[in-house]
């Protein structure tokens, strides 16, 4: 149905139609088609340019589509990892130039230590050096397991190092990691493998060997299941895909602490300023130089007009501004292409909330190289706050990104760019191969099929360069091929055909024969048959126009000689014993009546018939014939000159053979028929009297019309040849001239068609002579099997340029009727374009791949940098409580008790010790990535929430708060026991400590069952939370509430140990009502490590 208007389009336009990747048949809606299909519908010419027909060539490109389908789904999660990396990396980033400053400042108004904060900065970055050189070649983890035993049949360096000192490959996943069947991932490798659903986990907690073996270690891994599917698009197999994301963990949980730590110690040290405003100003002087020389822009604005008060010489490069034309004025004054994009909002919005504002990849017309033009910026706005707490203005700090940001943009746009070529390349391989192998296949059936004798004689000696089936088949037992011609077939040297060839040679002109005898041996030592042919001589011309050697085509007649012979024999003896005795005349009628040749006989000058035979009456369709004249009863003969053979014999006495007469002659109904006759007129005698004639007939209409139909179908196999899209070539004999080359090929060479036809193939292409192909095609012809290479390389000279193709080719082999090959068959198709689309594609991989490795090496940098900053600011906390614990006993008591100091020793100590307290909290954040692995057991969870209850009394009987517990439909809990004690004392305390001021805590604890899953649920009437505030609240070190002491670690260690485990945490609340944390725990928990598969 869908095929019908294409023909008859194709039909109307003479414009070929191709489809591309046809489903067979039609999927359902929302599934892949497991059959696909290029189909191409080729007009097809006759010789004269006439469309008779339609080709329709298909060929199934599923295993193209699918590898296809493959490639971009890996793509697409390739592309999401870096995306997922990017973001952390730019986050860390971040961070990381905040703690920097932070830290400058720091070091600015604590100056015993200095010296401290500066050895820890060297021993980091000698660290961060040491471990850059570490993991520099640390690449992604990949393996592919086939079967459903999941065999490791392709492991990379990196997988295998996780596994020191095993061979992996060959073996299955339960034999290469004994045990592995207790770990999840087996289920999860047979689910894809199964059901071909993707999986993919994120930052998963896997224990892996040690390089020693003797113990485990925990790594993160974004991991990714993807089944693979083989040629008849089943399922064969799992690609294993892993991205060690420790370092990204560590470094962002490690990052937040730090974070909050940080504005801790800025707080603290913002009120030892208010007492030291000497140092404070010293302090800030060196801030400005800092910010002066600072390779970003950073800029100050106060007031409520946004007047600048400071800013940095990388900020007025980028403005392109002079200080004195900006200072004191307002800021969007100063710099009118701001105007309406928004900033004055946002920087009022910040001296409003002092609530920071970081903006990402924001886009503004700069200065560069002297003119405007667009680039990228991250930038924070960070407000400042006097000795009153009051905000005095608005610190501005940006970062260029703008060749990041162009860079990913880039690398989108290649990875587009090169999907589309892959995929035309894919498309018209396709095509090509599949018309390929139609031209293939109809010329091999020709040269097999061919009913007429067809060689090639090559040369001056007549060598039998090329021998078809049909020519052989007549000297079953005489070897041809690569003889000349009086060597292969002496008995032809006195005959008239040796010196028709040379004629034909010397001159080039045609010469045909339409009966000629010819005695031939056709096995060796055997006597000579003679045969009758039919024969076309023609000359065939080389590259430069000179004759090479000539084309012979000869159609065996033999039996219709013979068969023509025995008429005239017959007639002889018709006419010979009608003279001897005319009262036998009877009985010859009878014979002639029996016989099925046409038989008539014509007396006198009008050529009446007087005999007619049965096949003579059927000839004519019946006609009335007998007592007739022929003009009368044939008019239709003497248009087309019968009447005057006929007469021309009746004169001289001389007979006429005509051969392939043909004869149109009328019918009483229906349309004319045309027929094809053999006859012989000759004239008969009554007592040596010419007295008529005499016409003996056969017809051989179904003979020629058969000839007619191979010359025909010849004809159209040479035009499919010419038209065909694929390159086709005939190497012909043990040194492969080209015998036939068609335009896709000689384009695939670089040549014209006169360079190579009728030359060997290497020295037609010398260039390829020392490139295989010879031993190739002698191991074909040796063996009689094809060759078939797929994107096979070769180096030509194209059009006198030396280039690299790949192609698609096969060598076939073409035989004789004895089984020997007699020529090579080469089809090819062009796929260069698609090679050269996925090597650019492999590279961009590669250097996605390589980004990827240095995010991982970036993030690895900061996690040891925060983790060695807050280990060394232990000793300088120490320090200095040492120094003012000392400070203390050398102040005399009546120095103690004067003004303010007092006040200022009880102020420096609460700031030494909520210090200490975010440094444990670091600290204990640190060991609670490493310990969460706890094993789970059966915990009784009333003696838990009991346990809890008692180290809460103080607090419950300060607040006068209610506790309420019910635990009846869970009377024990598969958990970690420290874990579920953490949680409970959190989520408890947290209900307590932050109740509604002027009403009495009420706190509910109840335990329950909710599909498949084990429900603690804590509910409060405390201050609630606004939404805005519930998206922040399990941060590391969030404080929504300042009028409550805390370190804002709590909560996210509960959202850490519960999801570590399998379970959820989440929050309702309503602000100023109360708030309901409910923690879902697995009946059953998720393994806490797994091996990486």
């Amino acid at each position: 149905q869908e095929l019908e208007p294409v023909l008859t389009k194709v039909l109307a336009t003479g414009q070929p139609h191709v489809a591309h990747e046809l489903p067979t048949p039609p999927p359902p809606a929302g599934q892949r088609a497991h059959a696909f299909w290029d189909r191409t519908c080729q007009p097809f010419y006759d010789p004269s340019g006439n469309l008779v027909g339609v080709a329709i060539v298909a060929t199934e490109v599923s295993q193209q589509v699918a590898a296809r389908y493959q490639v971009q789904e890996l793509n697409e999660e390739l592309y999401a990892f870096n995306e997922e990396l990017s973001a952390n990396c730019y986050e860390l980033a971040t961070a990381q130039y905040e703690l920097h400053r932070l830290n400058k400042e720091l070091e600015a108004r604590v100056a015993a230590g200095v010296a401290e904060a500066q050895w820890a900065r060297a021993e980091a970055e000698r660290q961060r050096q040491r471990l850059e050189r570490l993991f520099e070649q640390a690449p992604v983890a990949i393996c592919i397991l086939s079967g459903p035993e999941l065999v490791h049949e392709l492991v990379n360096p990196v997988y295998q190092q996780f596994f020191p000192g095993k061979p992996l490959l060959g073996l299955s996943l339960q034999a290469a990691h004994p045990g592995v069947d207790e770990q999840a991932v087996t289920a999860l490798l047979r689910s894809v493998y199964n059901t071909g659903r993707t999986y993919q986990g994120r930052e998963v907690r896997m224990q892996l060997p040690h390089p020693t073996g003797r113990q485990l270690e925990d790594h993160y891994f974004d991991c990714l299941y993807q089944a693979r599917y083989d040629e008849h698009d089943a399922i064969d197999g799992v690609l294993l895909f892993a991205v060690d994301v420790t370092a990204q963990v560590r470094a962002r949980q490690q990052v937040q602490q730090l974070n909050q730590e940080l504005e801790a110690r800025v707080q603290v040290r913002t009120q030892e300023a208010q007492v030291a405003r000497a140092e404070a100003e010293a302090q800030r002087r060196q801030l400005q130089a800092i910010i002066q020389q600072a390779p970003v822009p950073i800029s100050y604005v106060e007031g409520p007009d946004l007047r600048l008060v400071a800013f940095n010489a990388t900020a007025g490069e980028v403005w392109g501004h002079p200080p004195q034309e900006m200072l004191g004025r307002p800021l969007l004054e100063a710099l009118p292409q701001l105007q309406g994009k928004g900033f004055d909002q946002l920087l009022h919005q910040v001296m409003e909330t002092r609530v920071p504002f970081t903006g990402h990849e924001l886009e503004l017309l700069v200065q560069r190289h002297g003119e405007l033009a667009p680039g990228y910026f991250n930038f924070v706005y960070q407000p400042l706050l006097d000795e009153q707490d009051r905000v005095t203005g608005v610190l501005t700090i940006a970062g260029d990104v703008t060749e990041q940001v162009l860079a990913r943009r880039q690398m989108q746009q290649l990875n587009q760019e090169l999907e589309c070529r892959v995929a035309a390349g894919v498309a018209e391989a396709q095509r090509a191969l599949a018309t390929a192998e139609r031209q293939r296949q109809r010329l091999e059936r020709f040269f097999e099929q061919a009913p007429a004798a067809v060689c090639v004689l090559d040369g001056p000696n007549f060598v039998f360069e090329t021998v078809n089936p049909g020519l052989q088949r007549l000297f079953p037992g005489r070897p041809l091929l690569g003889l000349p011609l009086l060597v292969a077939l002496p008995e032809l040297a006195n005959h008239a055909i040796w010196q028709q060839l040379q004629q034909v040679y010397t001159t080039g002109e045609t010469h045909a024969e339409a009966h000629v005898r010819l005695p031939l041996v056709q096995r060796p030592g055997g006597p000579p048959v003679e045969f009758y042919f039919q024969y076309v001589q023609q000359a065939r011309y080389d590259e430069h126009g000179r004759i090479d050697g000539v084309l012979l085509f000869a159609l065996d007649i033999t039996a219709q000689v013979r068969v023509q012979q025995r008429a005239e024999t017959l007639q002889e003896e018709v006419l010979a014993a009608v003279q001897r005795r005319v009262q036998d005349r009877e009985t010859f009628y009878q014979v002639f009546a029996q016989t099925p040749a046409v038989v008539a006989l014509m007396h006198g000058p009008e050529f009446r018939y007087t005999y007619v035979n049965e096949a003579c009456a059927a000839l004519f369709d019946g006609r009335e014939l007998l007592g007739q004249r022929m003009a009368d009863a044939l008019p239709e003969a003497g248009p087309l000159g019968y009447l005057e053979l006929v007469a021309q014999v009746y004169a001289t006495g001389q007979p006429f053979t005509g051969i392939e007469v043909p004869l149109t002659m009328a019918r009483p109904a229906g349309p004319p028929m045309e027929r094809y006759l053999n006859f012989t007129y000759q004239a008969y005698r009554e007592n040596g009297v010419i007295v008529g004639v005499s016409a003996f007939a056969y017809d051989v209409s179904e003979q020629v019309r058969a000839r007619q139909e191979r010359t025909a179908s010849l004809a159209r196999m040479q035009t499919v040849f010419e038209q065909a899209p694929v390159a086709l070539a005939l190497l012909a004999g043990p040194t492969y001239v080209v015998e036939v080359a068609n335009p896709a090929i000689c384009a695939l060479w670089g040549r014209a068609r006169a360079e190579v036809l009728g030359r060997p193939i290497f020295e037609a292409l010398p260039e390829t002579a020392s490139q295989q192909y010879k031993h190739i095609l002698d191991e074909v012809r040796r063996t009689g099997e094809p060759f078939v290479a797929q994107e096979w390389p070769s180096h030509l000279l194209r059009n006198g340029h030396p280039e690299t193709v790949y192609a698609h080719f096969v060598y076939q082999p073409l035989t004789d009727d004895q089984g020997q090959v007699t020529a090579v068959v080469v089809v090819a198709t062009d796929v260069s374009q698609r090679v050269l689309a996925r090597q650019q594609l492999a590279q961009a991989n590669a250097e996605l791949r390589t980004t990827n490795a240095h995010l991982t090496r970036t993030n690895t940098d900061l996690d040891n940098f925060i983790y060695t900053a807050s280990h060394d600011l232990k000793a300088p906390i120490t320090n200095i409580e040492s120094l003012l614990l000392l400070l203390r006993k050398q102040l005399p008591a009546e120095a103690r008790r004067a003004g303010l100091v007092p006040r200022v020793l009880a102020m420096m100590q609460d700031a030494i010790e909520r210090f200490q307290l975010t440094i444990a909290q670091l600290t204990d954040l640190s060991r609670l990535q490493q310990a969460y692995a706890e094993p789970a057991e059966e915990v009784d969870l009333t003696a838990v929430v009991e346990a809890v209850r008692l180290d809460l009394a103080p607090d419950l009987e300060a607040t006068g708060a209610q506790l309420t517990v019910d635990l009846t439909a869970c009377a024990t809990v598969s958990f970690a026991p420290q874990h579920l004690r953490s949680v409970v004392y959190n989520l408890l305390s947290n209900a307590v400590k932050y109740h509604q001021p002027g009403r009495p805590p009420q706190v509910q604890l109840r335990c329950y069952g909710a599909e498949g899953t084990t429900v603690l649920e804590v509910q409060d009437n405390g201050v609630g939370l606004s939404e805005q505030q519930q998206g922040k609240l399990f941060g590391l070190f969030q404080r929504l509430h300042a009028h409550v002491p805390g370190s804002g670690v709590g909560l996210y260690m509960v959202k850490r140990i519960v999801e570590n485990a399998g379970g959820t945490v989440t929050v309702e609340s309503q602000l100023g009502v109360g708030s309901t944390f409910r923690v879902a725990l697995p009946h059953r928990p998720q393994p806490q490590s797994e091996e990486l598969p």
